[in-house]
């Protein structure tokens, strides 16, 4: 009966890893290998629990004693020196190359190494030898990209990185490097030098929704006013694990400036069990920043990506979390909140209307609205999709429908949202209150 309910523990542990619900997987696989500490297939998967679950140090012990029962065990060796990459030893990292006993797995983690020291020329060498021996992995094609993209080398960037989507089948997340490397070479060499890769790209996949928005950001059509929900959604889904330390990286201020807006201008509510709505809501960044001053609210957080949400729900910040469209869930509400927030939630949209008629439907009388903007200079058009995806507004627009669903316009604070590209994203803070 003992070993039954063993098997039972392995089998669940494997079954919540593969429907990615990792803290249950750990629950079981901490069970299944409590009894049975030699068994390699149970440490394997502990191991690749850890490392999904950012615990490289537990990942590390893991693989290590897997090596101390078969020092020839390939998945092993691999994980061992991935998770030595991903620990930043890449000293020790180097120094186990020579242990694995696979000549493009060696090659592979060598490439890596050089790719986490920002070597990107011995990165790309590295990974161009390693696709000509196996040219069915879109992991190494698309950091061959991304190495190639480092050293100007924007051809093979974009060939590598169309291989990469290719060879995955079409997955989500090969499609999304393949956007942004498209956008981003196009800003440096301009949009003709793109559109072949674009045009081939669109040609074979245009059912997706990712590459439907990339298209339509270099093609824009007058009816598109929004973008496309289930590209936001899988964009956000996509991201979800490494989107606060990506923002990190690009120096993303909205949150403290939305907080430093309320700080000054709200500061009777401080004390208050104020209702407060989180538009676009994605990890809590913004809730989490704001409930230093708002220390009696309760926040509620509204987001397209299921992912998001559940990274949002680890923070312990909201009363309630709702998947849902934005536009959707605010013409729903009637004097609902005192306060609601939305930090870089807009830009997915061109045409505002329908949400701020949403915004002034779900406050209460004289509740606030906090929120950022990305800013159109020098043009004739009120809003413009830029060739990220992502639409830029102009400040006369968002003064003039303000005053039309009932805003009286407050603050328009002139800041640097974040990073992109080394270049400095520009916006408004725009503060307002329901007359």
């Amino acid at each position: 009966m003992l070993s039954i309910f063993k098997r039972d523990y392995f089998k669940s542990a494997t079954t919540y890893y593969q429907s990615q619900d990792y803290n249950k997987a750990l629950q079981y696989a901490l069970k299944a290998i409590k009894t049975d500490v030699d068994n390699i297939d149970k440490i394997m998967l502990l191991g690749n629990i850890y490392y999904i679950l950012q615990d490289y140090e537990k990942a590390q012990t893991c693989y290590e004693k897997i090596l101390s029962l078969d020092s020839l065990n390939i998945c092993a060796q691999i994980n061992y020196a991935d998770t030595l990459i991903m620990l930043r030893r890449y000293k020790q990292a180097e120094q186990y190359l020579p242990n694995i006993t696979v000549k493009e797995n060696r090659l592979f983690m060598q490439a890596k190494i050089s790719f986490a020291q920002e070597d990107f020329i011995s990165a790309e060498k590295a990974f161009t030898a390693y696709t000509q021996l196996k040219n069915t992995d879109a992991w190494a094609w698309n950091m061959l990209s991304q190495a190639a993209q480092k050293n100007q080398h924007y051809q093979t960037s974009l060939a590598a990185a169309l291989n990469a989507v290719d060879v995955s089948g079409g997955d989500d997340s090969h499609h999304l490097n393949l956007s942004y490397t498209i956008y981003e070479i196009a800003v440096e060499k301009g949009k003709d030098f793109v559109l072949p890769t674009l045009q081939k790209w669109h040609r074979k996949y245009y059912d997706n929704p990712i590459v439907r928005q990339s298209w339509n950001s270099f093609f824009p059509v007058s009816d598109f006013c929004k973008s496309d929900s289930q590209y936001v959604r899988k964009i956000f889904d996509e991201f979800s694990d490494s989107f606060d330390d990506t923002l990190q990286e690009l120096e993303y201020a909205v949150p403290t400036n939305i907080a430093q807006i309320a700080k000054v201008n709200m500061a009777d509510s401080f004390t208050k069990n104020i209702s407060v709505l989180d538009l676009g809501c994605g990890t809590g960044l913004c809730a989490q920043t704001l409930q230093k001053i708002f220390h009696r609210a309760s926040f509620v957080g509204v987001d397209l990506s299921p992912k998001m949400l559940e990274k949002a729900e680890t923070k312990k910040v909201y009363k309630k979390l709702i998947n849902d469209d934005i536009e959707t869930y605010l013409l729903q509400q009637k004097n609902k909140y005192e306060l609601i927030v939305a930090a870089d939630v807009f830009t997915y949209f061109g045409d505002l209307k329908k949400i701020f008629q949403g915004l002034y439907r779900s406050l209460k009388n004289n509740g606030k609205i906090i929120f950022s903007i990305s800013a159109l200079f020098g043009a004739d058009s009120m809003w413009q999709q830029h060739l990220s995806g992502r639409f830029l507004h102009h400040k006369k627009y968002i003064q003039n429908l303000l005053i039309e669903t009932g805003f009286s316009s407050e603050k328009f604070e002139h800041c640097v949202l974040r990073k992109e590209g080394g270049n400095d994203v520009s916006g408004w803070i725009v503060w307002a209150t329901k007359k």
